[in-house]
């Protein structure tokens, strides 16, 4: 590996993983994308991950992890990440929500009681001063009071259902056309895996 000191590179134990943007790998390192490796000539990294990532030919070889198209997210004790992933475990980008992931529930409303009946009263001085009967005119007559009430219509109801859904069911949602890429803006490196030598 040119313009690196052989002491730190020493220092990489068997296992770890880095990116690369060079076009040849480097010695000590390779690939990471899924290859089958001798076990005796990578004694060291196979020592350090096993079978993990796969049982190579079942005697004298072992597979790379394979990290092609793939983000790497720490696991186990990393707290914002789900840490239901197992070790190793790729989560499919195609996952789809199915019935079994929503459980049983309902939506419910509730109403106030309140009749909303009601009417207003309005009263006034009615002063008599001058009425005409047929042909009288008759004038003096004492004032009095006029009231008048209004209805009482007020009261009514708004009344509304809903329904106890099971898990089965499905909400229908359209989308605008447009790029099938969802992942953020990144850039494509090679993961490359220490051997330890």
């Amino acid at each position: 590996m040119p313009h690196v000191i052989p002491e730190i590179t020493a220092t990489i134990p068997a296992g770890a993983v880095v990116p690369f943007i060079g076009t040849a790998i480097p010695d000590r390192y390779l690939l990471c994308d899924g290859s089958a490796v001798s076990r005796i000539e990578h004694f060291k990294l196979f020592a350090a991950i096993d079978t993990l990532y796969g049982n190579g030919d079942g005697s004298t070889s072992f597979n790379l992890p394979d990290i092609r198209g793939r983000f790497i997210l720490h696991t186990e004790t990393v707290a914002d990440v789900s840490n239901t992933t197992d070790f190793k475990t790729a989560v499919d980008p195609a996952y789809v929500i199915s019935a079994y992931d929503v459980v049983s529930h309902t939506h419910g409303t509730s109403t106030s009681s309140s009749t909303g009946n009601h009417r207003h009263s309005l009263i006034g001085e009615d002063p008599h001063l001058e009425t005409t009967f047929s042909q009288f005119r008759v004038r003096g007559f004492a004032a009095g009071t006029a009231s008048a009430n209004t209805s009482t219509g007020g009261d009514h109801t708004h009344s509304g259902s809903t329904y106890s859904v099971g898990s089965g069911h499905s909400h229908p949602v359209e989308v605008n056309g447009g790029d099938a890429e969802t992942r953020p803006r990144n850039v494509a490196v090679y993961y490359i895996i220490s051997t330890g030598k």
